[in-house]
């Protein structure tokens, strides 16, 4: 029974097509062969582009949380002067905008309006590259690419 009929249980649903369970599926025929044809990213691009950004935004929060410590601690800088909430919003801040830089410079990715609205590319205190170091846009550049050529 391909419908279902008032008061009649629902159908269970019908199994995968690609021959696997779970999140691993198991491809067979002509599936398996184009993806073993395609050539993906390689491990020190993924390492860069994906799981080297994840685990930078989590250092700038170590560094954020380490910064107001200091001022709050018993023996920190702010035990000193009294001036704790100003230091810890100037440090803030300070860090802030350093993380900013940082961040830019490895990871910044513009758009292609974005970008043709900056040129010719200067640096300046927000953007320091026109692409960032650990970018796909910054490899393609380098190697004499578009940069939004996504095909390569």
């Amino acid at each position: 029974m391909s419908t279902n009929e008032p008061g009649a249980a629902p159908s269970p649903p019908p199994p995968p097509t690609y021959g696997g369970t779970g999140y691993l599926p198991k491809l067979t025929g002509a599936a398996r062969e184009q993806a073993l044809a395609e050539e993906g990213p390689g491990w020190r691009e993924w390492f860069l582009t994906s799981f080297a950004s994840i685990w930078t935004l989590l250092g700038f929060l170590t560094l954020d949380v380490w910064a107001t410590v200091q001022w709050i601690g018993p023996s920190g800088v702010g035990a000193v002067g009294g001036y704790t909430v100003v230091g810890i919003l100037f440090t803030l801040v300070g860090l802030t905008y350093l993380e900013l830089l940082l961040w830019r410079f490895l990871y910044y990715r513009p758009s292609r309006e974005e970008d043709l609205a900056r040129m010719p590319f200067r640096p300046n205190w927000l953007v320091p590259v026109r692409f960032g170091l650990w970018t796909a846009e910054h490899r393609r550049l380098r190697h004499g690419y578009d940069p939004f050529d996504v095909t390569r």
